[in-house]
């Protein structure tokens, strides 16, 4: 972008120094005044919804009059086939040859997986924002599912390097992504995101849990069964048999909550030490577990790609299993008296023998768990390597190509008599030699129209609605959640719900009056998906025709603020529905808390408002005050700009440390304007002038911008970079953004 273009762009940069006065007013009308509304809260009165349409990009359907399954095929290098059409393929049901009446070829038309993708070029360090995805611009859904009940300590950090490694250098533009663990409570859409901000804070949450089953090491030391202890075995069998099969609830229960989600949705779960046998016979819950899971997945159009998270592991004796004495070692075995460790004669080597075998069976039972998993779904199942990252991998590269084949199912398929689940296996072939094909091994013969009886409860779709990863719905809500700290009061957020009026309907009243209902319903998840906070409301709107024009103009505006006892990340989610015609919106927006008691370099939120032209007139009316004063209650909360206007921001610096001799700090801020993840405008890194600041701990910030005739109508994101040159570099620098939207 040349310097005519930037200079229409912004009139000034962030000018900080010399407007500390209009950015502390511009923070208190926000944080504020902005907040007090005069709106009544009722008790919530939710009324029926009507369904949101399906996905028109449903993969797997399984209904009586259509069968469509997707299949993956590759050639000897796995490279995706792209070339072929119905008549190179062969489908069987059952044994029986079907007549393909549908046929597709998909392709996400992504860069090679592994390809890595480099940011904007930034000195500062910043992590550049994602813009939020719409669902027509999703290209591949992934989910990783991190099962942290039964990861040992040793494989945890091996999982989070894996991890770490796929959102820094393999996602894509278009990806959705969420990263989940089992341990964690299962408010599972939420956290579906492009941003790796927040996707690099669910990475920091996976940790050892010392309450699952997973031992410290990858090879746990060798034990025995006692005879005097048989009443604690038997415990510790019941114990692990309920275990491994609750692993697999949350991820059946990620896998439902797929289902509505665009395209094919691939899910990669890490997990080991998870056995089918024990002492008392087969795990039958495991089993059902495994059987509700694999169904699920191939209803939601879900293909799951399992690794063994203990990577390449010897199955011989190793330094864990020294014959020094102490407990759950092979000393405990009695293998030190009556014959040495080489030995295998006697008691002594018999008993080795059998830890051995229970070692090698443990390790079997897991793969043949997860092997089942993947290839009953139409993924691949990784073992023995210490590359974590290769189930991630072929997640990225089968999402990218695939095609779709179906087929008019007989009546035999389905009994809508009985409703009886008969299990129909697939067998699909592919006439050119020497290629792999990839499918799920089947379906059960119960359709999906038949499955759902009633309309879905008003409650479950506004609850459904909200939880969705999109913005989404016919009403259109947006939704600004402000971070704001106190070391001594704590700290909050407040968060402003704008409302579309048009979008509502008011009726016609008495003596003049229009009225509207509506319900909202908010959610505060933290970072492992339960609940914090929620709030309900049922409002009625009574207003006379001014306020009624104003409405459909300029939309209206709801406040709630939610105290944040402690730091993390959080994800804050909105419901809005129509009483009268029960339409729906929602919108969401992911805010993480600093630690403010830890002394390190903070910011709040980012909060933006029309510039208040009359500010800076002594002589401005009260009635002008008052209008300046709903006009940036109004853009504040609908972040929405006109071309040739001016855009105030602000923000909050903490904890900026101070020079030893002149006690003051050393700060340097700046802005950066990003479209579609791409940079277009990045202001210079300017001192900060604390001239006029009451507390230097707690230091008022912003700017002032003009939305110029160069930015095209659409979605921008504004970020505020700050660095402090006496912190550690690992501290140093700290950043913030907020998207808002340009029209004409």
């Amino acid at each position: 972008m040349n310097l005519a273009v930037q200079r229409a762009m912004m009139s000034a940069n962030s000018r900080i120094a010399g407007e500390a006065m209009l950015t502390k007013r511009l923070f208190a009308t926000a944080l504020v005044g902005l907040l007090a509304l005069a709106t009544v809260a009722q008790n919530p009165s939710p009324t029926p919804s009507t369904k949101q349409p399906a996905s028109q990009d449903q993969v797997v359907r399984i209904t009586t009059n259509l069968v469509q399954v997707d299949v993956s095929v590759f050639d000897k290098d796995n490279n995706p086939v792209t070339d072929l059409k119905p008549e190179d393929f062969e489908i069987r049901q059952d044994n029986r040859v079907q007549k393909i009446t549908n046929f597709s070829f998909v392709s996400s038309d992504a860069p090679t997986p592994g390809s890595k993708i480099q940011p904007p070029a930034d000195s500062s360090g910043a992590t550049v924002p994602s813009t939020r995805l719409r669902p027509s611009e999703v290209k591949r859904t992934i989910a990783i599912v991190v099962d942290d009940l039964w990861l040992t300590f040793e494989s945890t950090s091996e999982v989070r390097k894996a991890i770490q490694r796929f959102v820094d250098t393999q996602i894509q533009p278009g990806d959705l992504v969420a990263i989940i663990r089992t341990s964690g409570s299962m408010g599972v859409l939420q956290q579906f995101t492009a941003d790796k901000v927040q996707l690099n804070a669910a990475i920091s949450k996976i940790r050892w849990t010392p309450s699952g089953h997973g031992d410290q090491l990858s090879v746990a030391p060798i034990r025995g069964r006692y005879e005097s202890n048989d009443e604690i075995n038997d415990l510790q069998d019941f114990r692990n048999e309920v275990l491994s099969a609750g692993v697999l609830e949350p991820l059946a229960y990620v896998i439902r909550g797929l289902k509505d989600l665009p395209g094919r949705k691939s899910v990669v779960f890490f997990s080991e030490n998870l056995t089918i046998t024990s002492a008392v016979g087969l795990n039958d819950r495991l089993l059902n577990a495994m059987e509700v899971v694999v169904d699920a997945a191939n209803r939601a159009s879900v293909v799951l790609y399992t690794q063994d998270a203990s990577g390449l592991q010897p199955l011989n004796y190793s330094a864990v299993d020294s014959s020094r004495p102490g407990r759950n070692n092979i000393s405990e075995l009695g293998l030190n008296g009556g014959a040495s460790m080489g030995g295998s004669t006697g008691e002594a080597g018999l008993a080795r023998l059998g830890a051995l075998a229970e070692r090698r069976r443990i390790e079997f039972e897991t793969h043949s768990v997860l092997d089942y998993l993947a290839r009953r779904t139409g993924g691949s199942f990784s073992k023995w390597t210490n590359d974590l990252n290769t189930s991630i991998r072929n997640a990225l590269r089968d999402g990218s190509a695939y095609y779709l084949i179906g087929y008019r199912p007989d009546e035999e398929s389905f009994d809508p008599k009985t409703a009886a689940r008969r299990f129909h296996k697939w067998e699909i072939k592919v006439k050119r030699p020497g290629l792999k094909v990839r499918y799920r091994s089947g379906f059960y013969g119960s359709a999906e129209e038949a499955s759902s009886s009633a309309a879905p409860h008003a409650q479950a779709e506004l609850v459904k609605a909200l939880i969705s990863p999109f913005s989404s719905g016919d009403i259109h809500v947006r939704l600004t959640s402000v971070f704001q700290g106190d070391p001594k009061a704590g700290a909050t957020l407040n968060s402003l719900i704008h409302i579309d009026g048009r979008d509502l309907v008011f009726k016609e009243a008495a003596d003049g009056w229009r009225e509207a209902s509506i319900n909202v319903l908010a959610m505060l998840f933290g970072d492992n998906g339960a609940v914090v906070d929620q709030s309900a409301r049922s409002q009625t709107i009574r207003v006379r025709k001014d306020t009624y024009d104003r409405f459909l103009k300029d939309g209206l505006v709801y406040s709630m603020t939610v105290p944040v006892k402690r730091r993390g990340a959080y994800q804050l989610r909105v419901a809005v529905q129509d009483a009268t015609t029960s339409r729906m919106g929602s919108a969401g927006q992911f805010v993480e808390a600093p630690d403010l008691t830890r002394d390190r370099l903070s910011l709040s939120s980012v909060v933006v408002s029309a510039a208040d032209a009359g500010a800076s007139t002594a002589a401005a009316s009260t009635a002008n005050a008052s209008e300046d004063q709903y006009q940036q209650q109004i853009t504040s909360a609908a972040r929405r700009f006109t071309d040739g206007s001016m855009m105030d921001y602000g923000y909050v610096i903490y904890n900026a440390q101070l020079d030893k001799a002149n006690k003051q700090p050393q700060l340097q801020t700046q802005i950066r304007l990003l479209r579609d993840g791409q940079e277009i405008y990045a202001g210079k890194a300017t001192p900060f002038d604390v001239t006029g600041q009451r507390d230097l701990k707690q230091l008022i910030a912003g700017g002032r911008l003009q939305i110029g005739s160069a930015m095209q109508p659409g979605q921008y994101i504004l970020q505020v970079i700050v660095t402090d040159q006496l912190a550690k570099e690992k501290f140093r620098t700290s950043s913030q953004w907020i998207d808002f939207e340009v029209v004409k």
